[in-house]
């Protein structure tokens, strides 16, 4: 049964391979132009310079460092400013040195790494959303020191 089984397969993918080659290929009946659907440059007034985008249904989250909330979340259908989060400073609430931000679609949570403090947080969205710059963390996850990258001089 086997020795046919394989044959069987190897006859068929030889009747196939020519039928790769062929101009028979299915194509689109309209030709779009995507020149009418693109933007020249999007205007996000409160984003300086953006270095990790997700998006997650109608929210996009941009990371910037260069400016005081670390995560801002936007409307993707306007691009209309809903909030940041994640200040950094020495304060309560406030983040030393927050870096590779992440988000679990699974358990709807945005991460990142304060790498001062060696801890992992955890957000909820759902509570970004309604406390905005005011939420604290669902999770605190310490790690050890010896787990961060080495920087060679």
């Amino acid at each position: 049964m086997k020795p046919f089984t394989h044959t069987f397969i190897v006859l068929f993918l030889i009747f196939l391979t020519p039928s790769c080659n062929t101009n028979n290929s299915l194509q689109f009946v309209d030709t779009v132009t995507m020149d009418n659907y693109l933007i020249d440059a999007i205007e996000l007034d409160s984003c300086r310079s953006p270095m990790f985008i997700q998006v997650i249904d109608s929210l996009a989250f941009i990371c910037d460092q260069n400016i005081n909330e670390f995560i801002k979340i936007y409307k993707i259908s306007n691009f209309e400013y809903l909030g940041g989060f994640v200040k950094t400073g020495k304060g309560p609430n406030e983040y030393l040195a927050p870096g590779l931000p992440s988000i679990d679609r699974r358990s709807n949570m945005v991460w990142f790494n304060d790498f001062a403090k060696t801890t992992l947080f955890g957000f909820s969205i759902k509570d970004i959303l309604i406390r905005g710059s005011r939420v604290t963390p669902v999770n605190q996850i310490p790690f050890d020191q010896l787990l961060m990258p080495v920087l060679a001089p």
